[in-house]
């Protein structure tokens, strides 16, 4: 027999599927002998009833954004004079407005089933003897995996999750009607995190109605204000907290450029900026024709480099590999620099980029001139002295092996794979490379080599020591042509494939490329 049963679904809209009860001699006989049904009776129907939607409801949830995907694939698809051919401009904003709304839907969905992961993953390392201040090792990865992110932002995003779904119900309500951002509901998570649990609800039931009607500027006020309102000795005991957090990170931006940001109790930034201006104001007043932008900028680094970006360095070492073609190719029979015509470029395998070791690609002119210590055309680069040691890779510019000849050198087998792998070798992380693991553990076996060896950032490193994780690497082809590959397989059964990135961006190449490690 087939009944129509509704159950309420996670933003209180009713959803209706279809129940197989079975035969009605089934059924009938849940009733048979009885005018009523005793407690025991409905109890086993309630819960016959919750199994037959147990089956039905995930394949429905399923069915529905697959269906959605569609749709809003075929729009997003379809040529710009068609969609034009169809709707005025009025509509577009309309469902511009509606898909902004529904992001936020997803964004609440997303943070349930995460919390979900979280959930089942802690009850599993619960029941596999694992201590508590250890449980939910892996949760941030195994998301990240399936989000295509890196850990770290996964971890920021299970963070929200389980405030929004543990203390933050107005926020939750807000972007699971469409009336609020991600990024929004982030900045209210963040700010009310100092408060007790109790108030931090309590800010929440205030901000959560408001959100729809506020900016990014006023969200970030607005929070501020009722949290420190809540409870100011909540707010300084935080900002002393803080200060023991304090960092510097680096990141690549386009063009050859990277991002230092210094994240420092307010007074210092404040005075550092305020050092940094003022010494750029008089370098320009004495006649320094670069920019204040420009002059910031040379400061910053000659204070913590010990030198100006325009004359000769310390002792640092960078890593530079370049292939054989894009390093000989710009220089003459002598070995040195060919010129303006090499600066500009001479097409081919000359200018294939090369690769700086924490940063990423860069113009093989550039690389060129740092080897070398040339003069560039934005200034000197310095008296510098410059170690080569060959880097064998394959057609692809994978790396393959590498030549052992430098003599104050150790660690051969680890610098190789660091240059192979580049970043962290989990799927999507990319965060700097920071250990060399074994893939397979010297607890079952594993050993020190080239196969079993794998760059990790520390946080991907410590997840798969978890419960449940495991990572196969192989290497396959013939030598000079190896594809060195890791299967790493979570806890829910998902694997994932990862490959070491080419130094030539994909194109073909000779066996040799050559690491240039200079002083500068």
């Amino acid at each position: 027999m087939w009944v129509m049963t509704t159950v309420d679904d996670i933003r209180g809209s009713v959803l209706e599927r279809e129940v197989d009860l079975g035969s009605r001699a089934e059924v009938d006989s849940l009733a048979e002998g009885t005018d009523s049904p005793s407690a025991a009776d409905l109890a086993g129907v309630d819960t016959f009833l919750e199994e037959q939607l147990g089956r039905v409801w995930l394949p429905g949830i399923q069915a529905d954004i697959e269906y959605a995907g569609d749709s809003l694939g075929r729009l997003a698809r379809s040529g710009t004079s068609e969609i034009a051919g169809r709707i005025g401009a009025g509509e577009a904003v309309d469902l511009v407005r509606r898909l902004e709304e529904l992001s936020g839907v997803i964004v609440a969905a997303q943070a349930r089933l995460a919390v979900v992961v979280d959930t089942h993953t802690r009850h599993a390392q619960a029941e596999a003897g694992l201590p508590a201040h250890r449980r939910g090792t892996g949760v941030a990865s195994q998301l990240g995996l399936a989000r295509r992110e890196s850990p770290s932002r996964a971890a920021i995003r299970l963070g929200l999750a389980t405030a929004l779904t543990t203390e933050l119900p107005a926020t939750l309500e807000a972007l699971a009607s469409g009336e609020t951002t991600e990024y929004r509901a982030l900045m209210v998570a963040r700010t009310t995190a100092v408060l007790e649990p109790d108030v931090r609800r309590d800010v929440d039931a205030v901000i959560g109605p408001e959100l729809k009607d506020l900016s990014d500027r006023a969200v970030r006020s607005r929070v501020q204000a009722l949290a420190y309102q809540a409870d100011p000795r909540a707010f300084a005991a935080a900002s002393e907290r803080s200060a023991q957090e304090r960092y510097v990170s680096i990141r690549p931006v386009p063009t050859v450029m990277a991002q230092v940001t210094g994240c420092v109790p307010a007074a210092e930034g404040v005075a550092c900026w305020a050092a940094l201006d003022s010494a750029a104001r008089s370098a320009q007043a004495a006649g320094d024709e670069r920019s204040l932008a420009q002059l910031r900028a040379d400061l910053f680094v000659g204070r913590l480099t010990g030198r100006d970006p325009a004359s000769a360095g310390p002792d640092i070492e960078i890593g530079i590999v370049i292939t054989d073609q894009a390093l000989l190719g710009g220089m003459g029979a002598s070995g040195r620099d060919g010129g303006e015509h090499e600066v500009a470029g001479e097409g081919g395998a000359v200018d294939e980029p090369a690769h700086l070791v924490g940063y990423g690609p860069i113009p093989a002119p550039w690389a060129r001139a740092i080897i070398r210590a040339e003069e560039r055309d934005r200034g000197s680069v310095g008296e510098q002295q410059a170690f080569w040691r060959r880097l064998f890779t394959a057609r692809d510019g994978s790396v393959q092996d590498i030549d052992t000849r430098r003599g104050h050198f150790s660690g051969a087998l680890r610098t190789a794979i660091v240059y192979r792998d580049q970043h962290c070798r989990t799927p999507w992380c990319g965060a700097p490379l920071r250990q060399v693991d074994h893939v397979t553990g010297v607890a079952d076996g594993g050993g020190e080599s080239w196969t079993n060896g794998q760059g990790l950032c520390q946080t991907c490193n410590l997840a798969k020591e978890a419960p449940g994780w495991r990572a196969d690497a192989v290497a396959t082809g013939p030598p000079g042509q190896r594809d060195h590959v890791v299967t790493t397989t979570t806890p829910t059964g998902h694997s994932y494939v990862s490959r070491p990135p080419g130094y030539v961006d994909g194109r073909r190449n000779d066996i040799m490329s050559i690491i240039g490690e200079t002083m500068m």
